[in-house]
């Protein structure tokens, strides 16, 4: 009997077993969620007490203006999900011009129109008779990346400029040549030493900039787009995106499209993790794991290549590596700038080859310290090279000029800023407001003195 009894209280014990296997699965999760939670709380409390590590200081800027100018990729007019950039300004590609801005679109920062271009309207093609239309080409620098608004930018701010020297020269006639030149030769050549007067009529000039195009993209896009609204004046402004192309590319895409829509499985693997990297991003505890596995994203790389494959490479792994390699690149900006100039030469339409600045032109020495951290990141390879290479840029946009001298000016915005007083750039290439009305007005500054922007003042008796 005591047998009997002794079995029924083992076999009892061993049917227990099962059960406390079960709660230990049940627990085991919940204890890691708890150990979790309390240590995220601990290390928040340590980072409001302490202050976070710079390598987490160093993360991605998620603020609203961020946000606004980080760019989206769509295909058939839904977003690609996987790829690094989710931002709210909308790109799609274009069989011709590699990719073009999503029309009709807008945040509290930017608008975008019906054509794709940084403009509050749309843009008729039949011009209107009053009208003189400037054209702005260029990548995010000419767009106005990371300003507060598009009057803000330097298209903006060259049409008030321009539209104000229509007015003076209505209001105060006296400052400006006459219509018609005096019979007395004293008097004629006083008339002449005043400012001549520029074409009359409500400017526009339009922001047909695109972040991130390149030359071969601004060449196809003045072909395709431009030359059929009827320009008065193209101005482009680029080197910079040249320079960071490798030559094998003759234009910019978008990065990365290509391996994630022809790799389907990659494709949806990333999209299925997207919610929870989008958690692991609000967390302090896995931010801090992870940054110490994983290499911090380059802050400069990230807000100066708007298309940018690799955040965690530093911008000097994307200069030319071989003087060669050098040469191309130049090459290939000059060859199509020079194509630029027939095409707007054809259609006998004057162009403003334009170096867009670059904080490697300024004082090194005299610096704010918002600019002298950026240098320092950037560091000594990137500076050097960067200032050997605008000096070729900047002779062939020179070159430009000499083989169309009617038709083309060159202006080279590089060593703008070099005594700039204030902060002029936000990173390597993008201008503070400030700095883009200085742009404004060195190209104002050449509008003016364009005899084919001028009115020439007629002879007496004509």
């Amino acid at each position: 009997m005591f047998n009997s009894r002794q079995k029924l209280y083992l076999g009892q014990k061993q049917k227990r077993k099962p059960l406390s296997l079960f709660r230990m699965l049940v627990w085991f999760p919940l204890l890691i969620l708890i150990i979790f939670g309390v240590s995220e709380i601990g290390i928040r409390l340590f980072f409001l007490i302490a202050g976070k590590p710079d390598r987490l200081t160093r993360q991605p800027d998620n603020s609203p203006l961020s946000q606004a100018y980080q760019l989206q990729f769509l295909t058939n007019n839904q977003p690609i999900q996987g790829l690094p950039q989710q931002g709210n300004l909308k790109l799609q590609r274009n069989p011709v011009l590699g990719y073009q801005l999503v029309a009709n679109q807008q945040s509290q920062f930017w608008q975008i129109n019906e054509q794709g271009w940084r403009e509050r309207v749309s843009i008729p093609k039949n011009k209107a008779s009053n009208e003189v239309r400037v054209f702005l080409l260029g990548g995010s620098a000419a767009f106005g990346y990371r300003s507060d608004g598009n009057q803000d930018t330097i298209a903006q701010k060259l049409e008030q400029r321009l539209n104000q020297r229509v007015q003076n020269q209505q209001s105060q006639p006296q400052q400006y040549q006459p219509e018609v030149l005096s019979f007395y030769g004293p008097d004629r050549q006083q008339q002449l030493q005043k400012m001549p007067r520029i074409k009359e009529g409500n400017y526009q000039v339009i922001n047909a900039a695109i972040p991130g195009y390149a030359s071969g993209n601004q060449r196809a896009q003045l072909a395709m787009r431009i030359l059929p609204y009827n320009p008065d004046l193209i101005i482009v402004m680029g080197g910079y995106k040249n320079l960071m192309l490798p030559s094998q590319d003759s234009f910019a895409d978008l990065p990365l499209v290509d391996t994630y829509l022809s790799n389907a499985t990659k494709h949806f693997r990333d999209h299925l993790g997207k919610p929870l990297q989008n958690f692991a991003q609000k967390s302090d505890l896995l931010q801090m794991a992870t940054s110490y596995v994983t290499t911090p994203p380059v802050k400069t790389t990230q807000e100066t290549l708007v298309l940018n494959p690799n955040p965690n490479q530093p911008l000097d792994a994307y200069l030319p590596q071989q003087p060669s390699e050098l040469v191309e690149r130049i090459e290939r900006y000059r060859e199509n700038n020079l194509q630029m100039v027939r095409l707007s030469a054809g259609a006998q339409v004057p162009l403003i080859s334009v170096v867009q600045p670059e904080i490697t032109g300024r004082n090194l020495e005299q610096l704010p310290q918002q600019e002298k951290e950026i240098i320092n990141e950037l560091g000594n390879k990137y500076v050097h090279e960067v200032q050997n290479a605008y000096t070729e840029i900047g002779k062939t946009n020179r070159e430009l000029e000499q083989l169309f001298p009617q038709n083309v000016e060159s202006v080279n915005l590089y060593n703008s800023y070099t005594n700039f007083s204030n902060r002029a750039f936000v990173d390597p290439i993008h201008l503070t407001s400030e700095a883009n009305t200085k742009a404004a007005e060195e190209l104002y500054q050449t509008i003016v003195e364009m005899p084919k922007m001028q009115m020439a003042p007629k002879q007496p008796g004509n």
